[in-house]
């Protein structure tokens, strides 16, 4: 974290990592920690397959899902366990520098040996969305953004990609 002053105002504290704190900063920075972001150790094995994206049915509010990832899960061991499926968004080009890899759900899903379970995260318009200060509210600006369901930010298992036709703007009280 950085922290200073400023001359004008030598009692307030100003951080200037922005957006880039924790896991965000390491991928910027491509320091490796021991044990990455979201990683966790089990007794058996999973095995991740069939990602789909699809719009997701009309709702109203700026939390209601515009799309869901959708894919199955598999212990693929000898054992019952849990693993937590990550899902991380990759951002489309945008005016401001963002993370390269961006988490925007989880699920711990228990399974016994040989279960599938079908898994569905959801992605709301704030899931695409930034803190655009020239318009002071959050905006999702249109492009091409990555989906990857991975097991923590360092081991992506699926990858996907959806195209935001359209910028949306969220209202800062969503």
């Amino acid at each position: 974290m950085s922290v200073g002053h400023t001359a004008a105002h030598p009692d307030a504290i100003v951080y200037r990592e922005g957006v880039f704190v924790g896991y965000r900063g390491y991928r910027e920075r491509a320091t490796r920690p021991l044990f990455p972001f979201g990683f966790g150790l089990s007794y058996t094995t999973f095995r991740y397959s069939n990602l789909q994206i699809t719009a997701a049915p009309p709702a109203a509010g700026a939390r209601a899902a515009l799309y869901v990832a959708s894919f199955d899960l598999t212990n693929t061991g000898s054992r019952a366990g849990a693993d937590v499926a990550q899902l991380y968004l990759r951002p489309a080009p945008a005016k401001l520098k963002r993370p390269q890899r961006e988490l925007k759900g989880f699920q711990r899903v228990e399974l016994a040996p040989g279960e599938t379970r079908h898994v569905s995260l959801p992605l709301a318009a704030r899931s695409f969305a930034y803190y655009d200060v020239t318009t002071q509210g959050w905006l999702a600006e249109p492009g091409k953004y990555g989906i990857e369901v991975a097991r923590s930010v360092e081991d992506v298992q699926l990858r996907g990609e959806l195209v935001l036709p359209l910028p949306i703007t969220v209202p800062v009280a969503d």
